[in-house]
């Protein structure tokens, strides 16, 4: 079976002060939620992705901060 990944949603963009930008970045698949905040470095006309601050990931269904499974 193939995996499949979706990217669920792209926020918070921001330029950052050494002129890289960033980006927090919801990643869903099958099994799980991933956000990270990606950093951006500008290589000629191209934004490749420079670095990766893992934010928060769990099981689909997994209650939010906060709330109650019950």
């Amino acid at each position: 079976m193939e995996a499949r990944t979706t990217l669920a949603a792209v926020r918070g963009v921001r330029l950052l002060s050494d002129g890289r930008a960033g980006a927090v970045v919801v990643d869903e698949d099958p099994a799980r939620t991933t956000v990270v905040f990606l950093i951006f470095e500008q290589v000629g006309d191209r934004w490749l992705v420079d670095g990766q601050v893992a934010i928060e990931s769990g099981a689909v269904g997994t209650p939010e901060a906060g709330t109650s499974a019950a």
